[in-house]
């Protein structure tokens, strides 16, 4: 019975970062947030003269703390008199993303950061990660742009900031402590994990292990993606489903490199995806990111799935951060205006609104429903059913229920019976929960509904239709 630890679900904070905002957020299961220091901004005049208020940084704190939310920290940029002149990024990137010319100094700027956030937000902070992307010339500029040259520039770079971040974590005694990792990459490459966790000081100073998940990219989006590959375009659902290239593809061959790690632990260091998504395109020609149809099952299977490596012999994901609670310029949200564009607009004097994504969060991460964020255990086994073709199944139990999570992918309803045994419950009265392509414009409530299932020998059973394109969930109180 593997453990799922809590703060499982997590999302990028994004552009609202209002208290108000924070407590849609909060209220849709969210408990931590991934930031940006912003150190370039914030240490623009110097190392010796920080200023906290510049880039909204003090702001969004002082928001986080009230509004009783955690935050994964990003480590990253690098300020003027830290650049490498002539700067090596490509026209229309900013030279802050270059690798600072001494990491040394880089280091000491994120120590100052760790000082301030203990001193004024204590316990706020919960991880930090080494900068953004580092596998890509856009988000850290080396000369030469080759991929040997910015492996060997991060990990010089984490050599110098993770071992003076976690002397600074332990000295101020913040309890827990807050954990520092890396690489964050996005292109998966295995020479990064690989290099990361043999170097002997990377590898004893990473708390965590984390990575981006993206599936279509634009090139997908350009030849017409649909939900089901339809007239012959990409399909979304192959794409997430795919044993080389979905998202539960992608997470076993990551842990396996981590189980081999040199890190302390390395069969139970965390691993954590700091971004995810169906696209990393900001664009609102994507077929299915933020449909009213498709959204909620996408990110429900993409659940089921992490989960569901456990019963490949890895352990269960450690974090999950949405890309993005929302942005500036629409098509990424988790909360945006409700229109016929769907674009994740937040118009001034518009109102913001749960999108359909947020819905399915909410069922899976808050206490008042599935409570997934609270943590919990996998069950010994799923069995799909053979009448289930097309289904995508997983479970959990936590301190409150036993859940059940059930996917319609396909346009038609499946019937099935659901069985649960060694439940540890016989209480028949279940609450059954439905996300479809309800009215999300006026919607306050998943709807739900009691059910009764029928005692069998070692548990208990439930015949129902799970409709298409839906996301039904079963709720056995203990």
């Amino acid at each position: 019975m593997k453990p799922i630890r809590p703060n499982f679900y997590n999302a990028q904070l994004g552009y609202i970062t209002s208290v108000s905002g924070l407590g849609t957020y909060h209220s849709g299961g969210v408990n931590t947030v991934r930031v940006d220091a912003k150190l370039s901004a914030v240490f623009g005049k110097g190392l010796s003269s920080p200023d906290f208020t510049q880039a909204y940084v003090k702001a969004t704190f002082d928001a986080l703390k009230a509004s009783n939310m955690k935050a994964l920290v990003v480590m990253g940029y690098t300020p003027y008199w830290l650049q490498p002149k002539p700067t090596p990024c490509p026209v229309g990137v900013g030279p802050e993303h270059a690798a600072p010319t001494d990491v040394n100094s880089f280091a000491q700027m994120a120590v100052k950061f760790i000082q301030w956030a203990d001193t004024n937000y204590r316990g706020v902070v919960t991880d930090y990660e080494v900068w953004n992307e580092p596998d890509i010339q856009n988000s850290f500029c080396v000369a030469g742009n080759t991929d040997s040259a910015r492996v060997a520039a991060y990990i010089k770079l984490y050599d110098a900031t993770a071992p003076a971040m976690r002397r600074t974590i332990a000295q101020d005694n913040v309890t827990p402590l807050a954990r520092v990792g890396g690489p964050a990459v996005v292109n998966l490459g295995a020479n990064w994990f690989n290099t990361f966790l043999s170097d002997p000081v990377a590898s004893q100073n990473a708390d965590f292990v984390s990575y981006h998940k993206y599936l279509g990219y634009t090139t997908a989006i350009n030849q017409g993606m649909n939900w089901d590959g339809a007239g012959g375009h990409p399909s979304l659902w192959s794409l997430e489903q795919s044993t080389t290239g979905g998202f539960a593809a992608s997470y076993k061959y990551i842990a396996g490199m981590v189980r081999n790690g040199k890190q302390p632990n390395a069969s139970t260091t965390p691993i954590y995806v700091t971004e995810f998504n169906d696209n990393a395109a900001f664009t609102t020609a994507d077929c299915c990111r933020n449909s009213p149809t498709y959204s909620p099952v996408f990110n429900a299977m993409y659940v089921a799935d992490m989960l569901d490596a456990v019963y490949s012999g890895f352990n269960a994901p450690a974090q999950q951060y949405y890309f993005a609670g929302s942005v500036s310029s629409g098509s990424f949200c988790l909360i945006g205006a409700i229109d016929a564009k769907m674009d994740c607009a937040t118009p001034l004097g518009i109102a913001v609104q749960p999108y359909p994504q947020y819905y399915t969060y909410e069922l899976l991460a808050h206490p008042s429903y599935l409570n997934l964020n609270a943590g919990g255990r996998m069950p010994v086994s799923i069995s799909p059913l053979p009448s289930t073709t097309g289904l995508v199944v997983t479970g959990f139990w936590t301190s409150t229920s036993d859940a059940i999570v059930i996917v319609n992918p396909t346009n038609a309803a499946i019937n099935t019976t659901v069985i649960a045994k060694n439940t540890g419950t016989y209480k028949t009265g279940v609450t059954r929960y439905v996300i479809n392509a309800f009215s999300y414009s006026s919607s306050t409530k998943i709807p739900s509904s009691t059910v009764t299932f029928t005692v069998i020998s070692g548990g208990m059973q439930y015949a129902t239709s799970i409709p298409a394109y839906s996301v039904v969930a079963f709720k056995l109180p203990l």
